[in-house]
């Protein structure tokens, strides 16, 4: 990655920057999305199962009146865990996305400000890399969770009828439907996060340039 990337140095400690080295930062990051998709979870299998209503690739959907009939039948017939049906793999999907959103604009903009002066146009280019990258690490899981979270579920057990854990419903999914199945749907997950990071990035990083002009 440093022979890749020689900026990256750049991305270390240092008593001038203060800042922790980047895997520390990488850590932080993966945890902050971990325990965010834990307290998500239930308004994301929500979001999830009324967007699927209708046929799927599972062969089953929900039925619901809106957000607040799904949220009354889920406990009714899944009990209150049942609302933190896929939370693993969105953990995981969140944490690898975290991961590879914060290692992937670093790197890019770090080699960049080699080449030119830091900018809203060079946040835009890196956040734009950061959004495809990782678009293409979520997306899998993604869609594994997808498939997780509305498939029918044991009315007596509440565990899915169709994968009986993440490991299993990617085996199936790919001696199924093969491998590049696990990409279906990024299109759509680039054309949000793409601009969703392109916007963070540049405004925090114009914010970070009017601090140290002002402070100047």
């Amino acid at each position: 990655m440093a022979r890749i990337h020689p900026g990256y140095k750049d991305m270390k400690s240092s008593k001038e920057t203060g800042l922790p080295p980047l895997y520390k930062r990488l850590i932080c990051g993966s945890l902050c999305g971990i325990v965010g998709s834990l307290f998500a979870n239930p308004t994301e299998l929500i979001k999830c199962r009324l967007q699927c209503a209708g046929a799927t690739a599972t062969g089953h959907s929900y039925q619901y009146g809106g957000a607040v009939d799904a949220f009354r039948k889920i406990i009714r017939s899944e009990g209150v865990l049942g609302l933190w049906n896929g939370a693993g793999v969105f953990a995981m999907r969140n944490a690898l996305g975290s991961a590879a959103n914060l290692s992937t604009f670093s790197a890019l903009k770090a080699n960049i400000l080699h080449y030119h002066e830091d900018s809203i146009m060079v946040d835009t280019m890196s956040g734009l890399g950061s959004g495809f990258v990782t678009s293409c690490v979520m997306c899998p899981l993604d869609m594994i969770k997808t498939r997780i979270q509305n498939q029918p579920t044991d009315p007596v057990t509440g565990r899915g009828l169709l994968y009986r854990s993440t490991s299993d419903a990617i085996v199936k999914v790919v001696r199924n439907e093969g491998i590049f199945a696990l990409w279906k749907g990024f299109s759509s997950l680039f054309v949000r996060t793409g601009p969703h990071y392109v916007l963070t990035f540049a405004i925090y990083g114009f914010l970070q340039r009017w601090k140290t002009t002002v402070t100047n």
